[in-house]
C-alpha cells in the first residue's frame, strides 16, 4: 500500500514537526516512510549559484539572515516550480520502486497558490492523495522561524530561515486560507483526493494527538480496501 499526504502550510506553521510525527508514527506501525521537501532542492539551487558565481543582480536568490542557517529569500519566483518539477520525479521514482511494502509518502512545500503548485504534479501524482493544511497564524509562524534562526541554529535540516519580509509579502496569505483554493480542491476530490486542516496553534501534545488521529484516519480506509481486494481475489 502507497499513500501520499501533502502538507502544506506557510513557513514555521509546523509542517515539518507534522512529517517528523506522521514518520515516528508510521514506524511504530510498520510503515516505511519517505520525507520530500521542496527547501531542500531550493537550497541546493541556492548554493549551486554561489558555487557558479552567478553575478548576484542575475541569481534567483538573494542570502538572508544569519549566516549559520544559510538563510535566502526567493526573488525570481520561477524557481519555485523548478523545485515542485524536481519533486514530482522523485515521488514518480518512490512510487514505482514501492514493491508490496507499507509505505507513506510525505510531500511537504509553503506556496501562495496552492492551486497552480498541485497542478504541476499532475493526476498521477494527485490521485487517491490527502492534503494535510497546518494552520497557523501568521504572527506565530513569524516567530517560530525567528526562533529556529535565533536559537536552534541548523538544529536539524529542517530549522531553515525564512525573512520577515517574504513571510509578510509572499506567504502573508494564500488561496486555501482566503478560500480561492475550493473551487479547484472540489475538482481533485473528483479523483479521490481527501483534504482536511490541522489547527497547530495548541500544545506539542495536542499536536501529536490530532497526527494520531490523522495517521488512523489514512490507514484504516486502505486498509479496508486491501481486505476487500483479498477476499475477492
Amino acid at each position: 500500500m502507497f499513500i501520499k499526504v501533502f502538507l502544506l502550510g506557510r513557513p514555521g506553521s509546523g509542517k515539518s514537526a507534522v512529517a517528523q510525527l506522521l514518520e515516528t508514527i508510521s514506524r511504530e506501525n510498520g510503515w516505511d516512510t519517505k520525507h520530500i521537501y521542496d527547501y531542500k532542492y531550493l537550497h541546493g539551487m541556492f548554493r549551486q549559484e554561489v558555487v557558479d558565481n552567478i553575478p548576484k543582480d542575475e541569481r534567483s536568490f538573494r542570502q538572508k539572515g544569519p549566516d549559520a542557517c544559510q538563510g535566502f529569500d526567493v526573488v525570481k519566483f520561477d524557481v519555485l516550480d523548478t523545485a515542485l518539477k524536481q519533486m514530482a520525479h522523485e515521488i514518480k521514482a518512490e512510487e514505482h520502486g514501492c514493491l508490496g511494502a507499507n509505505k507513506l509518502l510525505v510531500i511537504e512545500f509553503a506556496r501562495k497558490e496552492y492551486s497552480h503548485a498541485l497542478d504541476i504534479f499532475g493526476y498521477e501524482i494527485l490521485k487517491d492523495a490527502h492534503l494535510l493544511y497546518v494552520k497557523l497564524d501568521l504572527k506565530d509562524c513569524i516567530k517560530r522561524v525567528q526562533k529556529r534562526a535565533d536559537v536552534h541554529r541548523l538544529r536539524s535540516e529542517y530549522d531553515h530561515f525564512v525573512s520577515e519580509d517574504i513571510m509578510r509579502s509572499y506567504y502573508g496569505g494564500d488561496d486555501w486560507s482566503d478560500k480561492q483554493f475550493f473551487k479547484y480542491l472540489n475538482h481533485l476530490r473528483s479523483v479521490g483526493v481527501t483534504d482536511e486542516e490541522l489547527d497547530n496553534s495548541g500544545t506539542d501534545q495536542e499536536l501529536e494527538s490530532q497526527v494520531r488521529v490523522i495517521f488512523g484516519k489514512l490507514v484504516s480506509p486502505q486498509l479496508r480496501l486491501y481486505h476487500r481486494h483479498v477476499l475477492l481475489v
